[in-house]
């Protein structure tokens, strides 16, 4: 069903329509936003434009006895009503296999890939006022041990490999991978907490003229879902790191997070959240 809302950086619009035919689905969507500062820009140096997003997404949803295999692929073509150079195709697809046993042992293995138009001013980066695609390939494996027992013992694998087409941000590419290894309790059956701690090692291999930036991030992680009613929902995070760097300064930080949904029978659905990250050394 069409959809208005006022945003944070102008008004959007959006009207999606999907269709299904088991195990396939289609879903068309057209997003038109106004952004009063496409680039993040200082007061004074705002550019403001007219956006259009026209979506389009396939997925494959099959289950097979206690086995799932899903995919997706999707394209997002964006245009500008003025600044026409930052018009981009980006994709989406992937895929994923999930498995279990009789004896309480699952998990899942995919891969995915991405592409868009770079998110301008996000983390205090530099004002670029040119075209930049971020591209993201991902790769992950979970296991957990313990189906619907009280005590379930997790794991995860993760790769990842990010990169962009203009070389202002060549120092901005990574490449990483992370293993988290943790415990989930079910407190009762609309309860529940996680421990989770994750080793993450990678770099950024052209930081500058002096090389790679090799760096490593050890996490622990708390959190909690509470099913407080039928329709409402609470999810909560907070997370300790530290981060080693070969070339940048190193660093520690909190993280946290916290969100409520509210989900009524229907087709009405609202959330809320709110989320917090600190880098103090």
């Amino acid at each position: 069903s069409p959809r208005c809302a006022a945003m944070a950086l102008g008004l959007a619009c959006a009207a999606a329509a999907q269709a299904r035919l088991a195990p396939f689905g289609v879903t068309v969507g057209e997003t038109v936003s106004h952004q009063s500062n496409i680039f993040r820009a200082p007061a004074g140096s705002e550019t403001a434009d007219w956006l259009s997003n026209t979506t389009l997404r396939g997925t494959f949803d099959q289950a097979f006895g206690r086995q799932r295999a899903k995919a997706f692929a999707g394209v997002d073509a964006g245009y500008y009503k003025n600044k026409t150079d930052l018009n981009h195709v980006g994709h989406q697809v992937g895929a994923e296999f999930d498995w279990s046993t009789v004896n309480n042992l699952s998990g899942a293995i995919g891969v995915d890939s991405a592409s868009r138009l770079y998110q301008y001013g996000i983390g205090g980066a530099t004002l670029y006022l040119g075209k930049n695609i971020e591209t993201t390939h991902h790769g992950f494996s979970r296991i957990q041990l313990g189906g619907v027992a009280r005590w379930t013992l997790l794991g995860g694998v993760d790769v990842v490999d990010r990169s962009y087409s203009a070389t202002d941000f060549a120092a901005n590419e990574v490449n990483q991978w992370a293993a988290d290894v943790g415990v989930r309790h079910q407190a009762s059956t609309d309860l529940s907490f996680t421990a989770l701690a994750r080793k993450t090692e990678g770099e950024f291999p052209q930081y500058g003229t002096a090389g790679a930036d090799n760096f490593s991030i050890n996490t622990l992680g708390l959190g909690t879902n509470w099913q407080i009613s039928g329709a409402s929902n609470l999810d909560m995070t907070l997370g300790y790191s530290v981060e080693d760097h070969v070339l940048q300064a190193d660093r520690s930080y909190w993280n946290g997070a916290l969100r409520w949904t509210w989900a009524p029978p229907g087709k009405v659905k609202l959330a809320a959240g709110l989320r917090r990250d600190s880098s103090a050394n």
